[in-house]
This record gives structure tokens, sequence and C-alpha cells, in this order.
């Protein structure tokens, strides 16, 4: 509202606004009860179907068993098989530049060498 129709309003008229304007109060939260931890006993009894035994290496009383020794077979390189020369290719040419003569500088007049100046200026 603006502050000329809240200036022109009496008290009751005001209260009445902020009275139908309030917001209710909200309900206090109840809080839930913490649930009491759990000792580290009651876990293990709990949980003890779940255990994973370590691996024998680790158990009391492990005794080592030696792998049977086996003589690895030992790896045969396979021939590889001949090229003849029919199946080789031929050796590319190496390609060489034809050598031109290369043209002399021209005669030019003086009044040429002028022009040619000029028109590099220029650009």
């Amino acid at each position: 509202m603006k502050k000329s129709i809240l200036k022109k309003l009496n008290k009751d008229q005001l209260i009445e606004l902020l009275l139908a304007n309030q917001k209710p109060n909200p309900k206090p939260r109840e809080r839930s009860q913490p649930i009491p931890r759990k000792t580290l006993k009651q876990m293990v009894k709990e949980n003890e179907q779940n255990i994973i035994e370590p691996p024998p290496e680790f158990r009391d009383g492990y005794k080592p068993t030696p792998k049977p020794r086996i003589l690895s077979k030992r790896f045969v390189p396979v021939p590889r098989p001949l090229m003849e020369f029919h199946e080789l290719k031929p050796v590319p040419k190496p390609r060489v530049k034809s050598l031109r003569p290369v043209p002399a500088p021209r005669n030019i007049n003086l009044d040429q060498k002028i022009k040619l100046l000029k028109y590099k200026d220029k650009n």
C-alpha cells in the first residue's frame, strides 16, 4: 500500500490491517530422539557371517607348497620365406630439374628505369 493511504487510516483500521496480514505462527518442530550408537562388540556379533577370511598366505600355520617344475618349451623362430628377385620392385630414379640458362638482364634505357622507379613508388 502507498504511504498516503496508510496515513489517512486511523489506529483501529491500521491494527485490523496488520492482524489480517499477519502470518500464522509455525508449529514448533518436534525433534526426534537420537538412536543410541551400537558398540563395536554388538556390530561384530551382527556381522559375523559377513566376515571374509584372509587368503591362505596370511593365516596361521601356513606352509607354502612348491610349484611343480616343468621344463618350458623354448620359443623356436619360424623361418621367413626368402624373397626372389622378380618380386622386388625397381627403385624409381630421382627426378633432376633441368638446368635452364638464366636469362640475361634486359638492357633498359635511363628513361625506362625512371618510369619503373616511379611506378614502384606509387604502389
